[in-house]
């Protein structure tokens, strides 16, 4: 083989060689770009999933500049608020919309981050949207880059759209607040039943005792007046129980509400008929303004009780030879109003504050000794707002009271 032969021999295998070194370089390169590719739909595909879950938990990033107070966020943060992603440019495009009573506790807790002391900035706030109402955001943050002193240049974080827990949060404790007050004014209320339950109940006591060892000797009329007492001691007893089973099953909302078309009339006329007794022997005159044709939109029983209630009222604290009227007009609003007006001892503005509440300093005696709890009113009030009505007393002390209360003259359409 001559020299020139040896030459081409050995070019060709070089370029053979070379040819094996650029394929396996295309290769490679091939695989990485295809690597490349891959990742980049897998990052892609991350950023989606975030995005997407992101978006279900109401939440988005935001980063600041803290030098310049610039900021960048995901359009998800300024979505949630309802304004266009443009308006929001600086930190106090944000700050602007913080409710006047969060702006102070927000900016402390970013204060205290960049001071390090604390370890994050977390913090939350309302915050006012376009359509009027604020929300409540839950926000979160860190710093992420500092200068060579370690001075803080970047924070960046996420904030969350917190605004259903916090509702619930405050339902929580509004029904809770309410318990409390409803099982404290249920003690007293309790205590005051046990106090008028043992008056009477001790005289019916004392009574039986007398008959079980005097009797013998006991002339007819002293046992006619000691019989006659145990009868007042029981109905006072039975009546404060009536009234305490009513209350107990209106609690319960176990008494059924079936208002319709009742004629007033009818039922003031029927509660009179129910409190004659008392009435006649106090010489009690009780007039009635009738007006024909008055018409209400009530549950006949419970009218019954109010009705009942306050005549009965109006008899205890009304001393003998004392006058009574009831009268019935219409009000405003598509609504009937009576009033019950006695010449009684009447009360102070203190006590006629509290008749209505449960629990409230109002266990007096009527003008013959006769017991009360009060626990009638509020039943009358249960009742009459159950209607959409209201109920209210005006007062002097020593010339009587008048109490009023309202009804819908027809159903609502």
């Amino acid at each position: 083989m001559d020299y020139n032969s040896k030459t081409r021999e050995e070019l060709i295998k070089a370029l053979l060689d070379l040819q094996q070194k650029y394929d396996a370089l295309i290769a490679t390169s091939e695989a990485t770009l295809n690597g490349h590719k891959q990742m980049e739909v897998a990052f892609r595909e991350n950023d989606s999933r975030l995005e997407l879950a992101m978006h279900a938990a109401n939440m988005a990033w935001w980063e600041m500049d803290i030098i310049t107070g610039n900021i960048i966020f995901e359009k998800r943060k300024s979505e949630m608020l309802g304004y266009p992603f443009e308006r929001f440019k600086h930190y106090r495009d944000f700050m602007d919309l913080v409710h006047p009573d969060d702006v102070e506790r927000a900016m402390n807790a970013m204060r205290g981050h960049f001071s390090g002391t604390l370890d994050k900035y977390e913090v939350e706030y309302r915050i006012l949207t376009k359509s009027g109402e604020y929300i409540w955001f839950h926000d979160i943050g860190s710093i992420v880059k500092r200068d060579s002193e370690g001075k803080p240049l970047y924070v960046t974080g996420l904030v969350l759209n917190v605004t259903k827990r916090k509702k619930a949060e405050e339902e929580v404790i509004l029904k809770t607040e309410e318990l409390l007050k409803l099982n404290v004014e249920k003690d007293k209320f309790f205590s005051i039943i046990a106090h008028d339950l043992r008056g009477p109940l001790g005289a019916f006591l004392g009574f039986t005792q007398m008959m079980a060892e005097d009797l013998p000797s006991m002339k007819q009329d002293a046992i006619q007046k000691i019989t006659l007492s145990m009868r007042n001691s029981a109905a006072n007893v039975y009546q404060l129980l009536e009234n305490l089973l009513l209350w107990s099953r209106m609690e319960q909302g176990l008494i059924p509400f079936r208002p319709g078309a009742v004629q007033l009339n009818t039922i003031i006329q029927e509660s009179l008929t129910m409190v004659q007794g008392p009435a006649k022997k106090k010489e009690i005159e009780i007039t009635f303004d009738k007006s024909t044709g008055l018409e209400v939109f009530a549950d006949v029983h419970m009218l019954q009780t109010v009705a009942r209630n306050l005549v009965s009222n109006a008899i205890k604290f009304t001393p003998k030879g004392g006058k009574i009227n009831i009268r019935a007009r219409s009000a405003d609003d598509n609504f009937m109003e009576i009033s019950i007006r006695d010449t009684g001892i009447g009360m102070n503005r203190n006590l006629a504050g509290q008749i209505f509440l449960l629990g409230g300093h109002t266990g007096r005696k009527g003008t013959e000794g006769e017991p009360t709890t009060g626990l009638g009113l509020i039943i009358c009030k249960e009742f009459i707002e159950k209607h959409g009505g209201k109920i209210w007393v005006e007062s002097e002390e020593d010339k009587g009271s008048t109490f009023y209360f309202t009804l819908p003259a027809r159903a609502k359409s």
